[in-house]
């Protein structure tokens, strides 16, 4: 409030001073509007730091990937900067696999706190029980004294035997785990008491009731509700029924191709969550390295609908959408090059595809049964070279580690071997 009185003989404000001082508000008043809207970028930043800091504390507290013949593993994408899902894995000293995964109620910030305060006591407690119900119903009652009143956390917790492929499993609240059995059945663990956090009374004494299931019958999938109620393109509910489904036809592929199929079909990356998507899979199962093998004509149709079967195919296989669209792109240009220079234009004659998925290393072969070309012959040329033609190549060089032109074991042809290395330019 600034207070202003005239000096002279009478005293009194005229019209060139109303004028004077409304200039000089106005002036004020944007200073104002401009120091409070500086002081509000300050605070959002701060926050945005926080938040983003409070992200990395979750992230740390997810497992490290495992070994991809691992018989456990597990997605968290959060729909927000921070998530209130979380899942966990640990080998015992015993060798025995400990679990968990969770859903906290609500959002926001505190919901990302139950949720790394629920973690953290399952990891740190869960290494020293025997009983996965009995843990619970220590962090339960940890939760229910110290937990902001109102919030719960959906949870299932378990151990797994590599040795006897069993499974014990307690189940607080959440949904029901799914064991995928022969003759595409699944089973639903239903919950047997209440969530995390809301009282002590229905507990039993001796901790939440366990179940025990064998893996050697078929894996266990454990998932929230953000998956289940995932939107799909259309923009209907993903459900349980398209869960099973995905897990069914995708049931010869490794565990994580499989858990990745379920995330991707709700997660296109082409706008908001409707929530956090977690799930995790257990396999007693082993299989061979992530394998895929087809044939196309050599004709420009077929270039379209090769994009659309290998890009869900990469992204399955765990591969991020920007190295995916550097992958299709580079076996595009590749199968582009093969119709025109190796056929000399579309042809009744084939394509083979193979590409397999070793560890952190992608391996893609092409051969062609055309005559032999000039390796030589196939350079790439620079970009400031406009003349029509051969940036193909280039694009090839630059998005593929390794690049070689080989002698197919038998019969005419060419072979093209391209390698990428996973996750180098994250």
């Amino acid at each position: 409030i600034e207070l202003i009185n005239k000096r002279g003989e009478s005293g009194l404000f005229d019209d060139s001073d109303l004028q004077l001082l409304e200039v000089l508000s106005s002036s004020a008043a944007l200073a104002i509007v401009n120091a409070r809207m500086a002081a509000d970028l300050v605070e959002q930043e701060k926050m945005r730091r926080e938040l983003e800091l409070a992200a990395e504390i979750q992230r740390n507290l997810l497992p490290i990937a495992p070994d991809p013949n691992s018989p456990i593993f597990g997605v968290n994408i959060p729909a927000r900067t921070v998530s209130g899902d979380f899942f966990d894995f640990f080998e015992l000293e015993d060798g025995r696999i400990a679990f968990c995964l969770g859903d906290v109620s609500g959002k926001g910030m505190n919901a990302a706190l139950l949720m790394a305060k629920t973690a953290s006591l399952y990891r740190c407690l869960g290494k020293t029980s025997d009983r996965p119900g009995q843990l619970m119903a220590h962090i339960n009652a940890e939760i229910c004294e110290t937990s902001t009143r109102g919030m719960f956390v959906t949870l299932v917790g378990g151990i797994y035997d590599p040795k006897s492929k069993l499974v014990r499993l307690a189940n607080a609240g959440h949904e029901p785990p799914l064991h995928h059995l022969a003759g595409n059945k699944f089973l639903a663990i239903e919950a047997e008491a209440p969530p995390v956090g809301i009282t002590t009374l229905a507990v039993p004494d001796d901790g939440y009731v366990e179940v025990e299931v064998s893996l050697a019958d078929g894996p266990l999938y454990i998932f929230t509700d953000g998956v289940t109620e995932g939107k799909l393109t259309d923009g209907s509910m993903f459900e349980l029924a398209g869960v099973e489904k995905l897990l069914t036809e995708n049931m010869d592929q490794p565990l994580p191709f499989r858990l990745n199929s379920v995330v991707n079909e709700i997660n296109r990356g082409d706008g908001p969550l409707h929530d956090d998507i977690t799930i995790l899979g257990l396999d007693a199962a082993t299989f061979d390295d992530l394998f895929l093998d087809f044939e196309i004509s050599a004709q420009a149709s077929e270039l379209k609908p090769t994009r659309d079967r290998l890009g869900p195919w990469l992204r399955n296989s765990g591969i991020s959408i920007a190295e995916v669209k550097d992958i299709v792109l580079a076996i595009d240009e590749a199968c582009q090059n093969i119709i025109r220079h190796a056929y000399g234009g579309d042809s009744d004659e084939k394509i083979n595809l193979k590409i397999t998925r070793q560890a952190d290393k992608l391996l893609i072969y092409l051969r062609d049964f055309a005559a032999p070309v000039d390796v030589e012959a196939i350079k790439p040329r620079e970009l400031e070279d406009v003349k029509p033609g051969g940036l193909g190549t280039h694009f090839i060089t630059e998005i593929m580690d390794e690049v070689d032109y080989l002698k197919p074991d038998e019969g005419a042809g060419n072979l093209m071997k391209m390698v990428k290395i996973i996750g180098k330019s994250q």
